[in-house]
Parts: C-alpha cells; structure tokens; sequence
C-alpha cells in the first residue's frame, strides 16, 4: 500500500511541476 501512495505522491509532484513550467 505504502508503494500506491508513493506513486500517487510523485504523480501529484509531477504534474505541479509540469504545471508550474507550463505558465512559465
């Protein structure tokens, strides 16, 4: 279960990250 919200978390950074360079 640990490993999900591992994977979930980092989808969640991504895609602020992918945001973030968008409006940038």
């Amino acid at each position: 279960m640990k490993k999900l919200i591992l994977l979930l978390s980092l989808a969640v950074i991504a895609n602020i990250v992918l945001a973030q360079s968008e409006s940038s």
